[in-house]
């Protein structure tokens, strides 16, 4: 088979039959029809993730792994010396 749908057929390297798939096989039709009046709702949204509003962290979730959302790098921190800061 080759990626343009056709394909030989060889034996001891000789080619016995040979064409497009389409011409030598019966495929069956697609088991599903298009329906022409369906349509995304009209409150559809594109955007791959959504937050969600009612959505709430675990009982058992361990605070350490939060970081701080009010926390601000101290203006003495230096980079090269103490490393990369991160919100604790």
């Amino acid at each position: 088979m080759r990626p343009d749908n056709t394909f030989a057929i060889t034996i001891d390297d000789e080619i016995k039959t040979e064409g497009h798939l389409e011409d030598f096989f019966e495929f069956l039709p697609s088991k599903t029809i298009k329906d022409p009046s369906a349509a995304k709702p009209t409150d559809w949204v594109d955007e791959a993730e959504i937050d969600d509003p009612t959505d709430s962290k675990p009982d058992d979730w361990p605070e350490r792994y939060i970081p701080d959302p009010n926390a601000n790098k101290p203006s003495d921190w230096i980079d090269e010396e103490d490393g990369e800061w991160e919100a604790p």
